[in-house]
């Protein structure tokens, strides 16, 4: 398990870096900032539904733990590209969890801990010390469940991975940051975010709304060096 975790991530990075070579070097030497984050979600109760090839649908509110540390982590991070205006384009990952923790007796076990990946692209703004933030973009699901004794693990996507393009997910965000060197910096962020995704079970399908608070600390390379002379 931990060694799809550990894949999933070099894919990841694999991306951030083709990102960032993409961008021309000008702007990448003068503006480009990049934040990784360590942190926990907290999802609210939200309807689930299951549906499975010869039984009535589930129907019921679900509540879900982030277990943040278990199985595989909790991690997120930002890369953005800072223009005039204290304004920058954004490309934000983050790493959700969804453990299901009030299962009715026909679901023994329902868990996207192998990644909620959450990718967006948007916008965010400086002003005033913090950083502002909307972005929109798709979910990668990793989905496992055992509905009714019936088994569906990873599987399915590229590779037979696991990881299938499920749904949408829309964000806004809060962060601060601190300067501690004249590139390094350490940023306390907040997010809240938006997602529905349907992803597959044994026979079926289940449609999962997902609305959570995600709070994150972690450490940046980059970015504007001026902030606060005329914020």
């Amino acid at each position: 398990m931990l060694r799809r975790s550990l894949l999933g991530g070099r894919r990841v990075c694999a991306l951030t870096t083709a990102l960032v070579i993409a961008i021309p070097a000008r702007a990448a030497r003068a503006q480009l900032a990049l934040s990784v984050f360590g942190g926990t979600s907290f999802s609210l109760p939200t309807p689930l539904t299951i549906s499975q090839s010869g039984f009535p649908d589930l129907h019921f509110t679900a509540q879900y733990r982030t277990m943040p540390f278990h199985e595989t982590y909790y991690y997120a991070g930002r890369l953005a590209l800072w223009g005039k205006h204290h304004n920058a384009w954004i490309f934000d990952y983050t790493h959700h969890k969804l453990v299901l923790s009030n299962p009715p007796p026909e679901v023994q076990a329902f868990r996207i801990t192998f990644g909620f990946n959450q990718f967006a692209i948007g916008r965010a703004f400086y002003r005033h010390g913090l950083i502002w933030s909307l972005a929109a973009g798709p979910v990668l699901a990793n989905p496992y469940s055992v509905i009714r004794g019936q088994l569906r693990d990873h599987s399915g996507g590229p590779w037979n991975s696991g990881y299938l393009l499920s749904g949408g997910t829309l964000q806004g965000g809060l962060s601060k940051q601190f300067r501690v060197f004249d590139r390094i910096f350490v940023v306390a962020d907040s997010r809240v975010s938006l997602s529905y995704v349907r992803v597959p079970v044994a026979n079926g399908h289940a449609s999962v709304p997902n609305v959570a608070l995600h709070l994150h600390f972690g450490v940046g390379f980059g970015g504007p060096r001026h902030w606060g002379a005329d914020s």
